[in-house]
């Protein structure tokens, strides 16, 4: 397992083999997407526990790492698009995700398909890197 040691305005809320979900001081969620095979059970674990993060510390901002994210198969892209987001929007709020771009063409294509598909108020960007999509985040 890797030394998972974060700075002091990051917590570790979860972590399995394909992302660690990471709770951050200025208001907002990240998601560290993992060079792995994406695996449903695994995937849909990780969003899970994003939302149970969302629920308890009452925050509505994602910023989610796709850089090294491999692509997201079609049933769970229906998924997240019909079933996760709009519960997360309905239940906690969610508001604002900003998205560092995946290296991967699939990846980011799946992405976009995700994101295009959706029917809610959630707002949505992309950024080449962190500090972009942070200070996207925390604008609002």
């Amino acid at each position: 397992m890797p030394d998972l040691r974060y700075p002091i305005h990051e917590s570790l809320f979860f972590h399995n083999n394909l992302a660690s979900i990471i709770a951050h001081n200025f208001g907002y969620v990240r998601i560290e997407w993992h060079p792995t095979m994406v695996r449903t059970s695994e995937l849909r674990e990780a969003y899970e526990h994003v939302l149970l993060l969302l629920k308890e510390s009452g925050i509505t901002k994602v910023l989610s790492d796709h850089q090294l994210l491999a692509a997201i198969m079609p049933d769970d892209q229906y998924w997240l698009a019909n079933d996760w987001v709009p519960r997360a929007v309905q239940e906690v709020g969610y508001a604002r995700c900003a998205i560092i771009q995946a290296y991967d063409v699939i990846s980011h294509l799946a992405t976009l398909k995700i994101t295009n598909s959706l029917i809610t108020t959630l707002a949505v960007n992309y950024f080449d890197d962190q500090r972009q999509a942070e200070g996207w985040l925390l604008q609002a």
